[in-house]
Order: C-alpha cells, then sequence, then structure tokens
C-alpha cells in the first residue's frame, strides 16, 4: 500500500484588541456574541485586523472566495483567515471585504479575537505545530526535549505541549497518563475540557441506514451505537486543544475513520459532523485458532485457502495474498487468541469512492512526523479479524503478517506509479534483490539511494493503517518486479 501525502499545516497569530483600561471594545462584544465585526476602523492599524479572525465550526468555506481571501483551516475545529490581498490596501478595500465576510457568515461560524481573549489551546497547538523544519511537525521534538527534564520542573505550559503531543502522535495511554498526573496536583488546574458534539449518519452501499454501528472515540475509549436510522448523537468531554480520532465499525461491514482537531474558544463546543458509507467486504474466513492447530471451517465470496506446512495462506482473487500462523491473532492483553475468528477481507484504492475516510487521516512515523495529510492509496488491502464474542483482535507490529499484492498507478491499472521515475524504482527493485533482509526498504533507505524525496511528499514509504489509533505508520516493503508487484508489512494494533 504507497501512499502518498501532500498538505502542509500553518498557523498564525492573533494581536491584543482589547484596550489597557479592561474596557470591553466592540471587538470583543462581537466576538462573545459570535457575530462577524463590521468595524474595520476598530482595530488600531491593520496589521492587528489581519492577525485576528478566527474560524470555528464549518467545513472551509467555498472556494469560490479563493481569490479574494486566502485562508488555512484546520478541519472543522480553529484554524485563521488571512485576508493578504487587502493587506496593503485595508481603506479602499474595506467595504468590498466586509461584504465578503458577511457572505461567509452564511456557511460558517466567522469571528475574531484579540490576544487575551485568544484561547490557551491555540497557542499550544500553534506551538507544536510551527514549522521550523520545512514542512515536518516539531511534536516529536517537543515531546523528545521535555522527557529530558524532570517532570516535577514542568511548567504548565511545557505540560500542555507534552499532553497534546502525545495525543498527536497516538501515545494515547501516555496522554491518559500525564492527564491524570496533572489533574492528580491540587496545585494546579486540570486542562481545559469542552464537549465534543459527535454527529452524523451512516448507511451501506445502497444508501440504507445502518443501525448497530459502533462509533470509538480512540483516544477516549469511549463507545456509541447507531439507532434504527443510522444516526449517531454522542457527546463526549476532551481536552482542548484534542485531536480526537474515531472509528466507525459494524460486524460484516468495513471499517470507517474520522479526526478533528479540538481548538475552541469561549468554551463553546467543538464540533465532529460526518456522513459515511460502509461496504460489505469481499470476502469472508470462519476461522478456528486451536492450541497449536490452524483451520480455515468456511469461506464465503472471493477469498480461497489452503493448509501450508501448518500455516493458512490466505488469498483475495486478483488482489493479494498472505499467510497467517495459529500465533498470528492477538487479543486486547496482548496474549495469542485462541478460538473462533471471522476474517473480512476489504480492498480499497483512488477509484473506490468511499476510501477518504481512510486516505484523510493523519501519517505518522518514528521517521517522519507529519498530520493532517491527504493521501493517495494506490492499493490498499484492509483486513478485520473478530472473536466469537466481537471483540477487535490484533495483528501486533512486533508480528506482522507480509501481504504480497501489487500497487495501482493512477488510472487504475496494475503498474508502478509515476512519482518515481522508472530508473528510481529500479535501484529500489536492486536494493531489495540484493540485501539480506526480506523487507528491506523504509524511508532511510529511499532517502540513501534517492536522496531527498520529501519533494515527493510522503511517497518515500508504504504506510499501514493502525486500526487501534487511527492514523497511518510507515512500513517496510519490497518490490517484486518492475510490473507493480510488492511484498509489505501487515499489522492493526502497535
Amino acid at each position: 500500500m504507497l501512499l502518498g501525502a501532500f498538505f502542509f499545516l500553518g498557523c498564525g497569530s492573533v494581536d491584543d484588541s482589547v484596550n489597557d483600561k479592561g474596557t470591553v471594545s466592540p471587538v470583543e462584544k462581537s466576538a462573545q456574541k459570535q457575530d462577524p465585526v463590521a468595524d474595520v476602523v476598530g482595530f488600531k492599524n491593520f496589521e492587528a485586523f489581519y492577525n485576528s479572525i478566527v474560524f470555528r465550526g464549518g467545513d472551509t468555506p467555498a472556494l469560490d472566495y479563493a481569490d479574494e481571501l486566502d485562508y488555512e483551516h484546520i478541519k472543522n475545529g480553529a484554524g485563521v483567515l488571512y485576508p493578504r490581498k487587502y493587506y496593503k490596501r485595508h481603506k479602499k478595500n474595506a467595504k468590498k471585504l466586509n461584504s465578503k465576510l458577511k457572505e461567509l457568515r452564511r456557511s460558517t461560524q466567522v469571528f475574531w479575537i484579540g490576544e487575551k481573549m485568544r484561547p490557551k489551546a491555540a497557542g499550544t497547538h500553534d506551538y507544536l505545530h510551527d514549522r521550523t523544519e520545512g514542512y515536518t511537525p516539531n511534536a516529536r521534538r517537543v515531546i523528545t526535549e521535555l522527557k529530558e527534564k524532570d517532570s516535577t520542573s514542568l511548567n504548565p505550559d511545557e505540560k500542555d505541549r507534552l499532553l497534546y503531543g502525545y495525543t498527536l502522535l497516538a501515545e494515547y495511554e501516555k496522554a491518559s497518563e500525564l492527564d491524570e498526573e496533572i489533574c492528580a496536583d491540587a496545585s494546579k488546574s486540570c486542562p481545559e475540557r469542552v464537549d465534543l458534539i459527535i454527529k452524523g449518519q451512516v448507511k451501506d452501499a445502497e444508501g440504507n441506514p445502518l443501525s448497530g454501528v459502533t462509533l470509538s472515540v480512540l483516544n477516549y475509549d469511549k463507545d456509541f451505537v447507531s439507532d434504527p436510522l443510522g444516526m449517531l448523537n454522542a457527546t463526549v468531554s476532551v481536552r482542548s486543544p484534542d485531536k480526537v480520532r474515531v472509528r466507525l465499525s459494524k460486524r460484516g461491514y468495513s471499517d470507517a475513520f474520522w479526526d478533528q482537531n479540538v481548538i475552541t474558544a469561549f468554551g463553546e463546543p467543538g464540533r465532529m459532523d460526518f456522513s459515511v458509507i460502509l461496504e460489505k467486504p469481499l470476502g469472508v474466513l470462519k476461522l478456528n485458532f486451536g492450541a497449536s492447530n490452524l483451520e480455515a471451517l468456511e469461506s464465503s465470496g472471493a477469498v480461497t485457502s489452503e493448509l501450508i506446512d501448518g500455516d493458512l495462506k490466505v488469498v483475495l482473487e486478483d488482489k493479494f495474498s498472505f499467510y497467517l500462523s495459529p500465533d498470528s491473532v492477538f487479543s486486547d492483553e496482548g496474549m495469542p487468541y485462541k478460538g473462533l475468528v471471522d476474517l473480512e477481507l476489504f480492498y480499497f484504492s483512488n477509484q473506490n469512492q468511499r476510501v477518504g475516510s481512510f486516505s484523510r487521516l493523519d501519517m505518522i512515523s518514528n521517521e517522519h512526523d507529519v498530520f493532517d495529510q491527504v493521501v493517495e492509496v494506490f492499493g490498499m488491502p484492509y483486513l478485520k479479524f473478530t472473536g466469537e464474542d466481537g471483540q477487535r483482535l490484533a495483528i501486533l507490529k512486533k508480528k506482522p503478517i507480509i501481504i504480497e499484492g501489487f500497487l495501482l498507478n493512477y488510472v487504475g491499472e496494475k503498474g508502478l506509479p509515476a512519482f518515481f521515475t522508472r530508473s528510481e524504482w529500479e535501484k529500489m527493485y536492486d536494493y531489495g534483490n540484493t540485501a539480506k533482509e526480506v523487507l528491506p526498504i523504509d524511508w532511510s533507505v529511499t532517502e540513501k539511494l534517492l536522496g531527498s524525496t520529501k519533494d515527493k511528499g510522503a511517497f518515500g514509504l508504504f504506510w499501514n493503517l493502525r486500526q487501534d489509533a487511527g492514523v497511518w505508520t510507515s512500513s517496510k516493503f519490497q518490490i517484486v518486479n518492475m510490473q507493480g508487484d510488492i511484498k509489505t508489512q501487515f499489522y492493526t494494533h502497535e
């Protein structure tokens, strides 16, 4: 599964619009009411206005305004609107700009705030996403620096950054432990909490509502279930700032994932709205994992299997294959699972119209910190393992299965995508054939063989979707031939 990433997350600052005497300015009053401010002259200078507009809620405003306003938006949370075109000509364009802002108000909540009213969450978010190293956010670097200090010497801001950094990197247990530690300190206040309203509908491929779909808030260990109309309407208390990641799942259907930055002002709740379609699997195997053996009991769809020297070879017709051993699948406690298992097999690509809930997830690796990506999927095997009691089972990173499949090029046909030249692909193919490892290629190898691949986004890596965390993590791979056949790791849990 070879994926490419395109997206840069930018941040801005907000100037002070509250005067030193403590009186409430017209700007502040409008912000408190969450109304757009129509008076540009109310700012001491246009730079204060330029740095002060904040979006909250809804999707990015219509692209029709892109030639008028240059904005950056953090997925339905809080972002910064930069009216750059009007920066030096604000007096002449103030009337036109205000008219545009009123139009934008129809599709999203727009208001602006001064520095003293700016939510602390926005500052923490900006700090961790400061682009000091090209396009790579610095959450991992911040965590490394802060962990070198004695935890008792960290000030509240540093603890907030560390807490948010753990969440961004999907280290949820560490985030929970640190949150408890901060809240246990009677002399300090807990990190700010806000309500996140999660609302949406789940349907099948024919457009029928799906009841009984479980929405799991992965970083808070909370579950909710859709009603007979496929509707989900839940409220979860979350930290601000936060990266909330959810998984939608129902036995006999594909998963879907959603994530959301939560950065709110004035204690207002955040929102996560979605509309999702879940698909039926291409094949299903019912397996029995015994104490020392593995057997396939029955199958349906385009999947076949056969035992070879005690391992089970599983083939999804014309898509991919892999081997399972008796100790391949693990329980939540990290122990090899024994008993009946339903294995559901899916395959997604760019040509699949419902791949968006996978391809817009964050991409995280030790080699390459990237968040809020939009990725391209050039053929993606996806496996769900469910125990007889309905529990989700795991393929662990320490014991991955090896997927043998092929890549799809940009028009959906088998073949190597064109983001590398043929000579670059040949270099990686030759390296894989002479290396001692079965899966020899990772980010460092592509960098070494090809020079920097950063201008090609994250194309230098194969990525694996962690079902327990809702993030992509990098995997090793091998190019089997120049027709696009590959081998790569597959796992569902860290």
